[in-house]
């Protein structure tokens, strides 16, 4: 058995919804998360008849965790005995969002990073709430809170709607919304799928 094999016998057995949609043509690959000493993010890429799917999961080469729920990933949170630095809560919030029920919701740090409507130029409404949009996006803004957690403001997109959002992330990985506000409503951009 290859190691190719070996990893995707190991993704069957944990994932039970997934697991017998997983044949050898799926394809794996691994992203290392630096505030994680052992998990790694495992992509396993499924092409079935009508549309290819990623599933993700946090893989230390012994344990396979499905994720895609907050509970998941505080759950490996534990197993790391996760302390969370300053120099990777930016990035741990972009694999939270992506990883658990906040997965519709993309944090946007600059104006070209939305995925624009192609014709969001053209017409002229369109172009107005582009420009509108782009000046409201801002960098994430990272500041220490007691007990070695963070009061984060990010700005965000959530069904065509541009959000600024206050967030307390803790060192342990929790992540509470503490408010929300819309900053612009109907922004050319399209809906995000899970």
């Amino acid at each position: 058995m290859t190691a190719d094999e070996a990893l995707l016998e190991r993704v069957r057995a944990a994932d039970v919804v997934h697991g017998p949609s997983i044949t050898d043509a799926a394809t794996t690959s691994h992203e290392d998360l630096p505030w994680y000493r052992r998990f790694r993010l495992l992509e396993v890429l499924l092409r079935l008849p009508h549309k290819p799917i990623v599933i993700r999961y946090a893989d230390d080469g012994q344990e396979i965790v499905l994720l895609g729920s907050s509970y998941a990933i505080y759950g490996v949170n534990a197993r790391e005995g996760l302390r969370l630095g300053a120099e990777h809560v930016s990035r741990y919030l972009r694999f939270f969002f992506a990883n658990s029920e906040m997965a519709r919701t993309q944090i946007v740090e600059s104006p070209d990073e939305p995925m624009w409507l192609r014709h969001a130029s053209e017409e002229p409404e369109m172009a107005q709430l582009k420009q509108v949009a782009q000046s409201l996006i801002r960098p994430m803004q990272v500041v220490p809170a007691g007990e070695g957690g963070y009061r984060v403001i990010v700005t965000a997109i959530q069904d065509r709607r541009l959000l600024n959002m206050v967030l307390d992330v803790r060192a342990d990985g929790r992540v509470s919304e503490l408010s929300r506000s819309v900053l612009l409503e109907n922004i050319p951009v399209p809906y995000l799928g899970i």
